[in-house]
């Protein structure tokens, strides 16, 4: 189990309402490397993969598209603001969340062209 000071947060914390006084604490945490604990993402995108599963509607795919490219933007996001040290993992990561979402929306695009409109029907 790893330890984590607050106290940096504590203090930004006080600054922003005016406290004048501040206790630092330790927060324990279970994850080997603190802020790369990602299990609750599972169940997002065992969800949003399931509903594309079973329902098979071009909407789906997107909004499973749309998750992929998100976590890469937020990835991203803290590769600007939070200068983390990167390593192959890092890259990889990012690499398969760009790939897995213009996948999904693009299998999502292909399937919405195949199907007959409504002028068609």
């Amino acid at each position: 189990m790893e330890q984590r000071s607050v106290a940096p947060f504590r203090r930004r914390c006080a600054r922003r309402t005016g406290a004048r006084r501040v206790r630092a604490r330790t927060v324990h945490t279970l994850a080997p490397r603190p802020g790369r604990d990602t299990r609750g993402l599972g169940g997002t995108y065992a969800a949003l993969g399931g509903w594309a599963l079973a329902s098979g509607a071009p909407t789906a795919q997107v909004a499973v598209g749309a998750t992929w490219i998100g976590a890469a933007g937020a990835r991203l996001a803290s590769l600007v603001l939070d200068r983390p040290d990167t390593d192959a993992t890092f890259w990889a990561y990012l690499i398969a969340e760009i790939g897995f979402g213009c996948l999904a929306i693009g299998s999502a695009r292909a399937q919405s062209h195949l199907q007959p409109t409504a002028a068609a029907r």
